[in-house]
């Protein structure tokens, strides 16, 4: 999982079907509530981080970021 959220952050080419099928896999709602607790994804949303940082990495949403200091 994160080598795959890695090359999404890093890489700009198409995300390849075997790396969607393999995040359709890997998510799960224990994971999204284990990751959901870390600050990066915390600070994205509090209850979906993950889902929303997903949406944005792989469908480019808008980010829609509820605290402006991701480090404070």
């Amino acid at each position: 999982m994160a080598s795959a959220l890695a090359w999404l952050c890093l890489v700009d080419d198409p995300v390849p079907n075997t790396l969607r099928t393999t995040l359709d896999t890997l998510v799960t709602n224990e994971l999204a509530w284990l990751l959901n607790t870390a600050p990066w994804i915390a600070h994205i949303d509090d209850e979906k981080g993950l889902a929303r940082t997903l949406d944005q990495l792989l469908n480019n949403a808008e980010p829609g970021v509820t605290d402006p200091d991701l480090w404070g």
